[in-house]
């Protein structure tokens, strides 16, 4: 009787982690986020959006708020589809963007960030710290 108890056990328990990963998954796959006031048009957001990016990634030591920008971007999504198809492609290639651009700069950073910690570990002979 206690196999079948600890089986049913392990088998709810198991099953119950599977669908609060699954529904957490979905929830932030498909999350709908609503335009920003500021975006009234689908050109002008792209282009905001894009310098906003830019500057972010420009200051590596300073906090970027990403996951701002990025709830920023998904809203921008509704303006542009209702522009039309020209407008919902530039959303898609800068949010193709986006997501090359922040990975170029992450690799960069961990890459050079190597290099940096290398040279700045380098003592010369005869010299103390």
């Amino acid at each position: 009787m206690g196999r079948r108890v600890a089986a049913v056990t392990t088998t709810v328990l198991t099953g119950l982690l599977i669908w609060y990963s699954a529904s957490a998954i979905y929830r932030d796959s498909f999350a709908t986020h609503p335009p920003d006031p500021r975006d009234l048009r689908c050109s002008e957001g792209v282009r905001d959006l894009h310098q906003l990016y830019r500057a972010a990634w420009a200051q590596p030591d300073a906090p970027a708020d990403l996951p701002s920008l990025d709830r920023r971007l998904a809203g921008l999504r509704a303006v542009c589809e209702r522009e039309g198809e020209a407008a919902a492609d530039a959303w898609r290639r800068l949010e193709r963007w986006r997501y090359r651009a922040g990975g170029h700069d992450a690799l960069g950073r961990e890459l050079l960030d190597d290099d940096a910690r290398a040279a700045l570990a380098y003592q010369s002979p005869g010299t103390s710290r």
